[in-house]
């Protein structure tokens, strides 16, 4: 099975705006790829969630629970500090302390 690490700013979209951001999250939770995830990122979804998205702090905290009920939650051992946007690390340290073998982001918009 395919083991991702799905951005934050993927599962904000998902949760927000659904389209193909929502489709990855439904394979996760169908158990048709293998999500990993960390602390770090649920923490950060959360407080996009509640602080920039208006989210009530206990449908936020269902939905994590949610999430982190169909994903691998790992704590990396390894400190990576390769991209300026520190954030982006931590994403890298997530794929890497998971063995993932992709990385499922948004990238920028085409002008």
């Amino acid at each position: 099975m395919l083991r991702v690490v799905i951005d934050t700013n993927i599962v904000i979209s998902a949760l927000n705006f659904g389209g193909n951001p929502k489709a990855v999250l439904e394979l996760a939770r169908e158990n048709r790829i293998h999500n990993i995830t960390t602390p770090f990122i649920i923490n950060e979804v959360e407080k996009v969630l509640t602080q920039k998205s208006g989210w009530q702090m206990e449908v936020t905290r269902e939905v994590l629970n949610d999430f982190r009920g169909f994903s691998q939650v790992v704590n990396p051992s390894e400190t990576i500090a390769i991209i300026s946007y520190a954030p982006d690390n931590r994403i890298l340290e997530c794929a890497v302390a998971g063995r993932a073998d992709c990385i499922i982001f948004r990238g920028p918009s085409p002008d």
